[in-house]
């Protein structure tokens, strides 16, 4: 099902305190009005660095392709529209974190890889 966070649109930036998988990170995101778009930083809470400056992009997980030993066991997953505003945050745009043990496992299959369910 997975864990949607709360995310008000109201303020052009703004930091929470959260858990994900079991582990407490504090969270910014931040509405940059040159790009148009929500970019976030996630640190854990003695202030280290997990990720920084990610852009928030449909279907996309925050911290995809990054390594990181600090971050949560599972997905980061932005929904919604591609061409978003900065009210769309909460809204129509949400972020949903899924636990590793809520994703499907993948299986090599010759030449390529599939997701089984």
């Amino acid at each position: 099902m997975g864990q949607i966070l709360t995310t008000p649109s109201d303020l052009p930036q703004y930091t929470q305190s959260l858990t994900l998988g079991g582990t407490q990170y504090r969270l910014q995101l931040t509405w940059r009005e040159r790009l148009r778009g929500w970019y976030a930083d996630l640190w854990t809470t003695d202030g280290t660095a997990v990720w920084l400056g990610q852009r928030l992009s449909s279907d996309w997980a925050l911290g995809a392709g990054l390594v990181a030993e600090n971050a949560a066991e599972g997905l980061l997953l932005v929904r919604g529209p591609a061409d978003y505003s900065r009210a769309d945050l909460g809204a129509s745009l949400k972020l949903v974190f899924y636990p590793t043990d809520e994703l499907p496992a993948a299986t090599v299959v010759d030449a390529g890889v599939s997701v089984s369910a």
